[in-house]
């Protein structure tokens, strides 16, 4: 018997030419983290569209993660906050959110935040044992809206990031 080595995940910044797969993808794993949450309706409202248009205006920020040829993993941040953090369920506790993770905050060092955030509702329990595991703080929460009559807890997690030195970094951030 001959042992396959798997490949080991890339994370790489969005091409253009991978955005509307990337699109495909979020709305995959979105549906499946909302789908028993909201109501039917919001889920189905959502589409490649929507997401393509989401993460083209983020496109300078996000980061893919690959195994082989296929996406298994998102990251995208804005300011120090790392927004979207998505693998795909059969790829999870591979280390593909931890790789997603340092990109994404490596990003934020570079542009001189000390701290990032991140956040995910209440009920999401494998992405809030994720931060967990990953030695983020839950700093708080708040009671957020979802769809009208659907209120959750958008819980908020905070690190300071590796390699930064208290007393420097970006003023007022």
């Amino acid at each position: 018997m001959s042992v396959v080595a798997l490949p080991r995940v890339r994370v790489e910044p969005l091409d253009q030419e991978d955005l509307d797969m990337a699109a495909v993808f979020l709305l995959k794993v979105w549906r499946d983290t909302y789908r028993r949450t909201l109501p039917r309706r919001i889920v189905e409202e959502r589409s490649t569209g929507y997401f393509r248009d989401y993460l083209k205006k983020r496109a300078s920020t996000c980061r893919l993660a690959w195994l082989g040829d296929r996406l298994v993993g998102l990251a995208t941040t804005q300011q120090n906050c790392v927004d979207d953090l998505w693998v795909a369920p059969r790829f999870r506790r591979r280390g593909i959110g931890t790789a997603l993770l340092e990109a994404a905050t490596g990003g934020l060092r570079e542009r001189g935040y000390q701290y990032a955030q991140a956040g995910c509702e209440d009920f999401n329990d494998s992405a809030m044992a994720f931060f967990d595991r990953a030695g983020w703080d839950c700093i708080g929460g708040d009671s957020i809206t979802l769809t009208p009559g659907y209120r959750v807890n958008a819980m908020v997690f905070s690190r300071r990031l590796p390699g930064t030195v208290e007393g420097v970094g970006r003023a007022g951030d």
